[in-house]
This record gives C-alpha cells, structure tokens and sequence, in this order.
C-alpha cells in the first residue's frame, strides 16, 4: 500500500513539473541590420554602432550590443514581448569627410517602435539610420512640477545651441499646447495649436548664444530659496515673463519676454501667466519662429466646436524648431508625431523633479544633445532641477 501510495505521489510531482515546463514560453531574437544613409560612401565601416533594444511591454528590459562589420547585432533570449530599438552613430568634422564628403560633424539616429519578440523565432530588423538636426536650438530642460508644498513659481525652460554657429534668440517664439480634445486638431497632421505665446524681444542680433551654451527662461527670475527653502535660485535667469499686476516681482536685470497671444478670450493679467500654468499642468511644449507672427490663424472654441473661453493659435509644424511631448492622465497626447514620436510619461506629484535632455556625443569638447524626435528617448528624469546641468 505504502509503495502504491509513494508511485502516485511521485507520478503526480512528474506529471505537476512537465506541466510547469510546458507553460513556460521560450524566449525569442532579434537581428538588427544597421544601414547608412545612401550618401555615405560603401566603404564606410559599419562595426561598433551601438543599439540599444528597450522594452515596451516590460520597461525594466533593456540591452544594449555593438554591430558587426556588416553592420549587424542580434540580440538572444529575449522575453516574449514588445520592444523599442534605439541607435545612435557620430562623426567628427574630419571623420565626415571621408565617408559623406563634407567636412561637418554628422550625427546619425533612428528609432523603431513596436518591435515584437516571438517565442523560439528570429525577428529581422532593417533600421536606416538618418542624419540628425544638427543646425539648430533644443529644449535642454525643463522644471514644471513645481517644489512641495505647493510652490510653482519656480518653473523654467533651458534652451540650448546645439549646432556649431551663433544663434541670436530675438523673435524666438515659446508656446504651451492646448491638451483638449479637439477632433479638428486631433486629425490635423501639419499643424500644432497652442494656447498662450511668448516671444524673446529684441531687433535680430542682441541676444547671441554661442555653440555648446545654454540660456534659462524663468518664470519669474529670483532667488525662491527665500520663499522655499526646498526650491533653487533663479535670480540669474536670461529672461523671465514678468507681468505687471501679477503677483510677480520685475528682475531688471533679466530680459521680460513679451507676451504675443493668450490662451484665453477674457484678457486679464492673472491669465497671462498661463503658459507656466499650463506647462504644470503637464502639457505639451514647442519653440519655434515665425516671418510674420501676426499672420498666424486664431480659432476660438465656438469654430472648433467646442465649449468654454479659450484661444486657439495655429503654428506650421514646419515652423516648430523643437517641442515635447507630455502623456496627459485625461486627454492623452495632443501633439503629432511629426512634431514628437514618443511622450513623457510623467504622472508625478510637486516634488522638485526636472526633465532633461541626454547628451549623445562631445565634438571638440562641445556637448551635442541627443536629439530623435523623441522625447521618451531623448530626455530623462532628474531628482532635483539644477539650471545648466547635464544628462549623460
């Protein structure tokens, strides 16, 4: 009886375990094929591009490999899932010439979204890497979650050249996104539509920034240390958007930005402020410049049809220099993926945190920021705002 009773325990242990196995999904690869533009010279080695492969099902995963001189990583036993392929190539001026023919620094990316891992298959993955922006200004950070308790007067932007020539910033456009559900702007893939609109004074040529440097638009640039001892010092901030009969103090030592549209019908000078209003509100962001501003169309709620008292501007998004892209808990995201291919995802409380962008190269020791058309993969989150800190 004993041993009777042993054999079926022991069946049942095998039977339990084979089980288990069977259950269990085999993990899946991928090949990723990396290719230069078309313009680059066939002798342009392929070897050591890095890939990174990030898990979208699973955000924990990720991996990075190097190609081979065929310009070819594969990427073994991966989890059965969804994944993000990110890549990233740069060149020196001198580096340039010999595989594209001009002496300019180069700087190559490309990212493909929805790469699927099947079990105990090979997936192939061709990526076509393509030239980066280079000649331009970037959002290099932002703080718009505000300093517990409650504190949002501290909010800035930090906007960067990124390219190897003098930018003067005169007539540089800031504008905050509208994240309502508007089915016109929703379906409409050649433009953006903001709500309030700033712009950087000045007569084309008095406010330079040089190759590799940074400028901080403040809120309102002072030391709000004083008013929290958890907050940072903004008092040497290059502009701020001041507004008279707001409770708001005038640096005279900081630029005022003038304010060209507002986002709203009732004008009052509480809701000028409102384009720090709604970036901690967690919306989307554009900078961008325009030949005539006041040729941009306006549509109020009622042409759109929708309710309430606010003012739609509607920007080319050929005229957007750079923007983020911000997931909302309620309307989603309002910007297109012409403008920004992948959004922040930022449900965080007030607690002092900033977006930043990441570096992808150093040129000549220039910092070039990485720069994908994607802000999940371009920016990263850090503890503590710091003005004119880096991300490597």
């Amino acid at each position: 009886m004993n041993r009777l009773i042993y054999f079926v325990f022991f069946a049942m242990v095998a039977l339990w375990t084979g089980c288990s196995d069977d259950n269990t999904i085999a993990p899946g690869n991928v090949s990723v094929t990396v290719n230069y533009p078309e313009s680059f010279s066939s002798s342009a080695s392929k070897a050591n591009i890095e890939v990174k492969i990030k898990g979208v099902t699973n955000t924990e995963l990720e991996y990075k490999g190097k190609t081979n001189e065929q310009g070819v990583v594969v990427f073994s036993d991966l989890i059965v899932g969804t994944y993000k392929l990110v890549v990233d190539k740069s060149f020196t001026a001198e580096e340039a010439k010999g595989i594209s023919g001009y002496s300019n620094e180069i700087i190559l990316n490309a990212s493909k979204n929805d790469v699927v891992v099947v079990s105990e298959n090979t997936i192939n993955v061709t990526v076509d890497l393509k030239t980066q922006k280079m000649g331009g200004l970037l959002i290099k950070q932002m703080k718009f979650s505000g300093t517990e308790p409650r504190y949002f007067k501290d909010e800035f932007v930090e906007i960067y050249n990124n390219a190897n020539h003098d930018i003067y910033l005169d007539g540089l456009c800031l504008g905050a996104h509208h994240a309502r559900n508007v089915e016109r702007f929703d379906n409409d893939m050649e433009n953006t539509y903001v709500g309030t609109v700033w712009q950087i004074p000045g007569t084309g040529k008095e406010h330079l920034l040089k190759p590799g440097e940074s400028v901080i638009i403040a809120e309102t640039a002072r030391d709000h240390t004083v008013d929290n001892d958890n907050s940072l010092d903004l008092s040497g901030a290059k502009f701020e958007t001041f507004v008279e009969g707001v409770d708001d103090i005038d640096n005279t030592k900081s630029t005022n930005l003038i304010v060209k549209r507002t986002g709203h019908s009732k004008v009052t000078s509480s809701f000028v402020k409102s384009m720090y209003q709604e970036l901690h509100t967690k919306l989307e962001f554009v900078i961008f410049r325009v030949d005539d501003f006041d040729a941009l169309k306006m549509f109020n709620c009622e042409e759109v049809g929708v309710t309430g008292n606010y003012l739609f501007t509607q920007i080319p998004n050929d005229k957007i220099i750079d923007a983020y892209a911000v997931k909302h808990f309620y309307y989603g995201v309002k910007l297109t993926t012409a403008v920004d291919k992948g959004p922040l995802d930022d449900e965080r409380p007030v607690d002092n945190t900033a977006w930043i962008r990441k570096v992808s190269s150093e040129i000549n020791n220039r910092k070039i920021l990485k720069n994908t058309n994607d802000s999940s993969e371009d920016f990263e989150l850090i503890n503590k705002a710091v003005p004119g800190a880096w991300k490597q």
